[in-house]
C-alpha cells in the first residue's frame, strides 16, 4: 500500500506520460494502485500521480464486489452534450471529494456519459479496449482522468463557480476561496 500524495504537492499538477510495456515496474505500479485503493474506505478511484507516479494510469473501484480495475493510457473519445452536477438518481448535487484533498468537497459539472478507449496489461502486453461509462461511473472516471492532466476537482469547481465545502467534526460547512487558501496554502 502506498501513501497518497496530498495538495499542494507539485506531482499532482504535472501532466502524466503514456505507459508502454517497457516500463520496468509496470506490474508493480498496477499492484500498488489496486492495493492502495482496495484499502481505502472512502475512495472509489485513484490515479497514479496520487501515489507519486506521473504515468497515465488510473484505477476504479466501482463493481458491487469492490474489485479494482486499472485503465492504462485512457482517452475520452466521446461525451454527452450536457454536463450535470448530479447523477440522474440523485435529488441534490453530487459532492466530489478526493483522497489528495482530504475533507474538501464541491459539486463539479461532469458529462453524463463518456466513451473511452484504454489499455490493460494482459500477459505482459497492452491490449486495447473501449467502454462507455455513465452517471456516477462517468463522474469518477472523469475525476481520475483529470489527475492525469494535472487538474484537480477544485479547479473544475472554482471555474464553474460552484460552492466549496469543508468537513470539520463530521459536519460540512460552506467555505469561500479565501478560507480555502487558509486550508490549502499555495493552491
Amino acid at each position: 500500500m502506498m501513501k497518497i500524495i496530498t495538495a499542494p504537492n507539485v506531482v499532482l499538477r504535472q501532466v502524466s506520460t503514456p505507459v508502454n510495456t517497457q516500463e520496468r515496474h509496470l506490474q508493480r505500479l498496477l499492484d500498488q494502485l489496486q492495493q492502495t485503493l482496495s484499502h481505502s474506505d472512502i475512495g472509489v478511484g485513484l490515479a497514479a500521480p496520487q501515489i507519486g507516479v506521473n504515468l497515465r494510469v488510473l484505477a476504479l473501484k466501482l463493481t458491487p464486489a469492490n474489485q479494482v480495475v486499472c485503465y492504462l493510457n485512457p482517452q475520452i473519445t466521446q461525451t454527452s452534450t450536457d454536463k450535470t452536477l448530479r447523477s440522474r438518481e440523485q435529488k441534490k448535487d453530487d459532492l466530489e471529494g478526493c483522497l489528495s484533498l482530504p475533507k474538501i468537497y464541491a459539486p463539479v459539472p461532469r458529462y453524463e456519459w463518456i466513451n473511452v478507449t484504454y489499455q490493460q496489461l494482459e500477459n505482459g502486453k497492452l491490449v486495447d479496449k473501449s467502454e462507455r461509462f455513465s452517471q456516477f461511473a462517468a463522474r469518477v472516471f472523469q475525476h481520475e482522468y483529470d489527475h492525469l492532466d494535472g487538474i484537480l476537482f477544485l479547479d473544475r469547481a472554482l471555474d464553474a463557480g460552484t460552492s466549496l465545502y469543508y468537513e470539520k467534526n463530521g459536519e460540512l460547512t460552506e467555505i469561500d476561496r479565501q478560507q480555502l487558501q487558509k486550508i490549502l496554502p499555495n493552491f
